[in-house]
């Protein structure tokens, strides 16, 4: 007895702690991103740009200026992440809506890409705390019983299964939604089908070098071309260190872009020692890895699949 109301105290301190963690992410992201005082607000778009990497397609963003112009505008020049498709659909001069606070000026997506860890974090902490809430509740005899019998039967049984397989399910497409990702990035680099090649201007230059010199430090160009469009295209890409030593401002940097999104850009002529250095990179180890648990699923379902047909061959037989 002395036993089991240790355990459940023992339970009630975690949920505590959990619930008090959950309430103080919760408290921090609310008085971080203003959002009791966010008002919907409409801003005209300065500029346009997109921010590439290494291993995936770009990201898109926009200059915005809530003031008209003004010099004094407390909003101009500030970059706020936009869709694929709001990339191509708006022009400098139109209107955007998002939301304004006594900060800044935030679009949906600045909210949902910029509170990620503070959404997972709520999220996890919070879903322990019921966790442990729904084990206190089977430390009741009553409760426990109940659930002992429902488990020996077939529908809870069922239930469970369904449980597992949705958790499954969830884990194989966040795998799948970034190895494709970095699968397709890196088929249009392999294989530059309509692809136009072009040059483009080095206008800035800027490195971010880690403690470990050749690992995880980042390099990158800010390039400008004009497209078969007549577009005029700005484009922050990350390059190795090699090509980052390569080239100097101002110079010309050989480059091909999808006909479809001019922004989705590739430097040419990768030699060996720039995929050298892209394998240094932990991002690029961690794609790697998810590539091998993509292909390991897919093996384990096909040698599942391929057994129960030879056990139903020999059940006819």
């Amino acid at each position: 007895m002395l036993k089991k109301a240790g355990e459940i105290l023992g339970y009630i301190g975690l949920i505590l702690l959990f619930v008090v963690g959950t309430v103080a992410l919760i408290t921090d992201y609310i008085d971080d991103y203003n959002l009791l005082n966010a008002e919907k607000e409409e801003a005209t778009i300065v500029g346009k740009t997109a921010e590439k990497g290494l291993f995936l397609s770009p990201a898109y963003y926009v200059k915005v200026d809530l003031n008209g112009g003004k010099e004094e505008a407390p909003f101009k020049g500030y970059l706020n992440r936009i869709s694929k498709k709001q990339m191509k659909n708006l022009q400098v001069g139109d209107k955007i809506n998002g939301f304004s606070t006594d900060k800044d000026f935030s679009t949906i997506r600045d909210f949902l890409f910029d509170s990620i860890f503070y959404l997972l974090g709520i999220t996890v902490f919070g879903l322990l705390a019921l966790a442990l809430v729904f084990a206190v509740i089977l430390e009741i005899e009553v409760v426990d019983r109940f659930f002992t019998r429902l488990d020996e039967t077939r529908g809870a049984k069922f239930l469970w299964k369904i449980i597992g397989r949705c958790c499954t399910v969830l884990a194989i497409a966040v795998v799948l939604y970034f190895s494709t990702r970095y699968l397709s990035n890196l088929l249009h680099k392999i294989v530059p089908i309509a692809q136009t090649k072009t040059e483009a201007l080095i206008t800035e230059k800027h490195a971010d070098i880690s403690y470990k010199e050749y690992q995880d430090s980042a390099y990158e160009f800010t390039l400008e071309f004009t497209s078969q469009t007549g577009e005029k295209i700005r484009v922050v890409k990350a390059v190795t260190r090699h090509t980052y030593n390569k080239y100097e401002i101002y110079e010309k940097l050989p480059i091909s872009y999808r006909n479809s999104d001019p922004y989705d850009l590739f430097v040419q002529g990768t030699s060996e020692i720039d995929l050298l250095n892209m394998m240094t990179y932990t991002e690029w180890m961690l794609y790697a890895m998810l590539l091998l648990i993509l292909f390991g699923i897919g093996f384990f379902y096909f040698r599942k699949g391929k057994s129960k047909h030879n056990e139903k061959q020999i059940i006819e037989s």
